[in-house]
């Protein structure tokens, strides 16, 4: 239920400040966000948030690489999706 929570805060957060900002300032400050989230809600220091978010991209990456083998294509990759919407998918699939 946690992770839930993280990824409906994280979108709405990111959402609206994506709305106010863009470009890299706007990642960093949407990657501090998501990890704050992580940290927050799985009990845990920086550091273990931030290796629970690379976790979760590189379950992205591998689902979406399976997938692509029997030719479901995720869009990720070339498709112009930004790094946040990339970021955001990443974690909905881990809690998947």
């Amino acid at each position: 239920m946690d992770a839930f929570w993280i990824v409906i805060l994280g979108t709405v957060i990111q959402a609206a400040l994506g709305y106010f900002l863009t470009g890299l300032i706007a990642s960093l400050i949407v990657l501090i966000i998501w990890l704050a989230l992580v940290k927050h809600f799985f009990d845990c220091g920086w550091l273990k948030a931030l290796v629970i978010s690379v976790v979760a991209v590189l379950i992205l990456i591998v689902i979406a690489f399976l997938l692509e083998l029997v030719g479901i294509a995720l869009g990720f990759y070339g498709s112009g999706l930004n790094q946040q919407t990339f970021f955001l998918f990443s974690h909905i699939l881990a809690v998947c």
